[in-house]
């Protein structure tokens, strides 16, 4: 029960409802890692990875929508939570996709704030844009810092989130380090 909750407060801190026809993720041989034909996550240490929908096909994803989540500290004040979140996405570039991804954070994050834009590489060489995203106030306040990639078929958003000052732009890095990407195979 407790991990259901976890999963529905990670989720919403991105504000996307999966789709009610989602299933449910089968379990993988590594339970703690993401991996699909283009994308693939390792956490870093002392995460635990929160099950949840999935969309079922590409086509499926028309906002963003997690389709991964895990959790560290759960429930304490220096919790951290990782999300990846894609949709389709049929634009030319990894620049148009971080615009749309920003616009729909915009929408879905009341008073969201995104800033700190700049071009970095994945571990495996996967260009990216990294991103600062602030939300919330007083103690509820949190920082998001995340990658949006793109792999010729979908947009991808992955990305930390914590309470502000429980969180830096490396100790974000270093989380989200076991991100690699590659152009997906089903693109035309």
């Amino acid at each position: 029960m407790h991990s259901t909750a976890l999963a529905a407060t990670a989720l919403t801190l991105l504000a996307c409802i999966a789709p009610a026809s989602a299933q449910i993720a089968p379990a993988t041989p590594q339970p703690l890692v993401y991996e699909d034909e283009a994308l693939k996550f390792v956490p870093a240490p002392g995460y635990v990875r929160l099950q949840g929908p999935i969309p079922p096909k590409i086509s499926d994803l028309e906002d963003l929508t997690p389709v991964a989540a895990w959790v560290k500290n759960a429930r304490q004040d220096d919790q951290h939570t990782i999300i990846i979140a894609m949709e389709g996405f049929s634009g030319a570039s990894l620049d148009e996709w971080e615009s749309r991804a920003e616009n729909e954070i915009r929408t879905n994050i009341d008073g969201a704030l995104v800033r700190d834009k700049h071009l970095e590489r994945l571990a495996n060489g996967m260009s990216a844009i990294w991103i600062k995203v602030l939300f919330g106030e007083g103690f509820d306040a949190h920082v998001e810092y995340g990658y949006c990639v793109y792999d010729g078929l979908r947009g991808v958003f992955a990305a930390v989130s914590a309470r502000v000052g429980e969180l830096t732009p490396d100790q974000a890095k270093d989380e989200l380090h076991g991100l690699t990407a590659v152009l997906h195979p089903g693109r035309s």
